[in-house]
């Protein structure tokens, strides 16, 4: 890790510490996010439907202060940061369940080339002869 990378982990830390997150909110927020390769954006967006009362300012703060995005089992995946695991030894358990079940969820996909299609203009039919009353 660069000297710049742990001063960042370390200011991020600190805001973790200092940031004032309930017991409710900090356990849905452990379960959604850690080993998840969701964006950001939709992390917020599934925490704010399941905890109304967080606004969306402060759920992107949070989500951005408790964890973040490192390259796990080939994927970029949401770790909690190590402060985070330290607030409580629950946390530490749920975090433990909240990998499996994110990672199980969420197998990362290759990309697959795009297959060319070729589509062929079709012909219009030549018009069809009237058919006289009795000719079937």
């Amino acid at each position: 890790m660069t000297p710049a990378a742990k001063v960042e982990n370390s200011s991020k830390q600190a805001a973790a510490a200092k940031l004032k997150i309930s017991d409710g909110h900090l356990l849905a927020i452990v379960k959604l996010v850690h080993g998840s390769a969701r964006s950001k954006n939709d992390l917020v967006q599934a925490l704010i439907e399941g905890q109304p009362d967080i606004p969306k300012s402060r759920a992107e703060k949070i989500i951005g202060t408790v964890a973040q995005k490192k390259v796990e089992q080939g994927a970029s995946r949401w770790v909690l940061l190590e402060e985070t695991l330290k607030r409580s030894a629950f946390i530490a358990e749920i975090a433990k369940d909240a990998w499996k079940t994110n990672i199980s969820q969420q197998v990362p996909t290759k990309a697959k080339a795009p297959v060319p299609v070729t589509v062929a203009a079709a012909e219009s039919p030549a018009p069809a002869a009237p058919m006289a009353v009795g000719d079937a």
